[in-house]
């Protein structure tokens, strides 16, 4: 566990560095950590849900919507995170479900069946 926390500590200071070295957008968690969109990114790219689930999912940006168009790009691994059962849970807390209700479900991801 303490292993992990370090890797997830490591990984977010990895991403503010990146972030001040490139200037790009930064956000606080609901505990007042900071967190730089260079980990969306390169969390999708690599088909990280858990970390993805984590940054965004505390914060929408502009900058992070940005960020969310690449999930829908049809390569691994990050058709990984769109098949990772904590997706719906996560789209419908960030307004995606909603979304989909009204204009349409994506190509990529056919609309559940309810179950009765």
């Amino acid at each position: 566990m303490r292993e992990r926390r370090q890797q997830d500590i490591w990984d977010i200071r990895i991403g503010q560095i990146h972030a001040s070295v490139f200037g790009v957008f930064r956000l606080k968690d609901k505990n007042g950590q900071e967190i730089t969109i260079a980990i969306v990114l390169p969390a999708i790219w690599l088909g990280n849900a858990s970390m993805l689930f984590k940054t965004v999912g505390q914060q929408v940006t502009p900058a992070s919507m940005g960020c969310l168009i690449s999930l829908w790009t049809d390569i691994e691994p990050i058709r990984q995170i769109r098949l990772d059962p904590g997706f719906m849970p996560f789209a419908k807390k960030i307004g995606l479900l909603d979304v989909w209700e009204k204009y349409g479900w994506p190509d990529l991801l056919p609309k559940p069946e309810m179950s009765t």
